[in-house]
């Protein structure tokens, strides 16, 4: 169960972390409309390459309004393409930018839906010009209408002049094919003198320098007007979930494995440990001796039972042709045993190679 109920957590998990995604990304479509990049039916990448060829080079502006409007340089027309509807409500600095003698051109005004036909065509002093929606104005200066009403028009501020238009489509990629349309937005936006800028910062298009801007005067901002138990708290709250993400397990805790324990190892050790501390040499030796006098005999073939020494060294010379003299250090009892571990592990590598003797002679 326990298990089921970590799995449970990570599947809902994810699937939040999606929806939160989904909701926080914009569609792919929705940039990239409106935009002079966009390639897209609703992109106006067509327009901008008209205009080059007509020879009217469009600036594209990828920094806040602000910057613009704020500057004391030439007058000339802004275009603003919506990527859907919106309502239009000049700012006060967008209205005195005007006002100086410049021009605003909005497309995709939000306006009520009318019994108007989806999809009509318009007769204009540039040709026909293919318009898809229903919306229409009323009571505006038109410049373009039907029976159903305005689908483009104008207010004058001061020394310029607002123009606005009910979709953001009117010179899309999707009428490429109607050159009238493309025509009639270039005449909108042609000023008598002065530059012509697209609000690319509109689409999410923005300079190295004004990325660099905004993040770090929206961290700094932010900080500036939080109080500081706030911050401390999303702190503790953040450390809180990391100890928890790197503590929290999702299956029942598996009990370390006790590790196997070798009996005859063990006191074999602690006997060899206590009688170092004892200093039993000889008794060490003695028995040692014993047992490896045991295998020797049983490789010479003289059983396992102890037999006289004399034997065991005329048996060695016999059947290996090895001198009795090493045999005799080792097993004769008028020799001196080892009394230090020094000397016992020179005794103990004497019997390894007699057993060595022993085996190749066998072989």
């Amino acid at each position: 169960m326990r298990s089921i109920k970590g799995w449970f957590w990570i599947v809902a998990a994810a699937l939040g972390l999606l929806l939160l995604l989904f909701l926080l990304i914009p569609p792919a479509e929705q940039p990239t409309s409106g935009s002079t990049y966009g390639r897209g039916p609703r992109g106006y990448g067509a327009w901008y390459a008209y205009m080059a060829e007509r020879g009217t080079p469009l600036e594209r502006w990828e920094q806040p309004l602000r910057a613009l409007m704020r500057s004391q340089g030439e007058t000339g027309t802004l275009l603003q393409v919506s990527p859907g509807l919106r309502q239009v409500y000049p700012s006060s600095e967008e209205e005195a930018w005007v006002k100086a003698g410049n021009r605003l051109v909005i497309l995709g005004a939000y306006q009520p839906a009318t019994v108007a036909p989806f999809s009509s065509t318009l007769v204009s002093d540039f040709g026909s010009l293919k318009i898809e929606t229903t919306r229409r104005a009323t009571k505006v200066d038109a410049l373009l209408q039907d029976r159903y009403g305005a689908v483009v028009w104008q207010q004058n501020l001061g020394k310029g002049t607002i123009i606005t238009a009910v979709t953001p489509d009117l010179a899309a990629n999707a009428h490429q094919n109607s050159r009238g349309n493309f025509e009639y937005l270039a005449q909108l936006v042609v000023p008598p003198s002065g530059k012509i800028w697209v609000d690319e910062y509109l689409h999410g298009y923005k300079t190295a320098e004004t990325i660099e801007a905004e993040v770090a005067g929206s961290v700094l901002t932010y900080l500036a007007k939080t109080p500081v138990f706030v911050v401390l708290g999303q702190f503790l709250v953040l450390l809180l979930a990391l100890l928890w993400a790197g503590n929290q397990r999702f299956a029942r805790p598996q009990p370390l494995a006790a590790p196997a324990v070798n009996n005859s190892e063990a006191y074999v050790a602690a006997l060899a440990e206590v009688l170092q501390k004892a200093n039993c040499v000889s008794f060490v030796v003695k028995m040692v001796g014993r047992e490896e006098q045991r295998q020797l005999q049983k490789a010479l073939g003289l059983g396992q039972e102890l037999v006289e020494r004399s034997l065991l060294v005329s048996a060695w010379a016999r059947q290996t042709g090895q001198s009795a003299a090493v045999l005799e250090s080792l097993v004769l009892p008028n020799q001196r045993s080892p009394t230090n571990s020094a000397a016992m592990v020179a005794w103990s590598r004497k019997w390894e190679e007699l057993r060595d003797k022993v085996t190749k002679s066998s072989h």
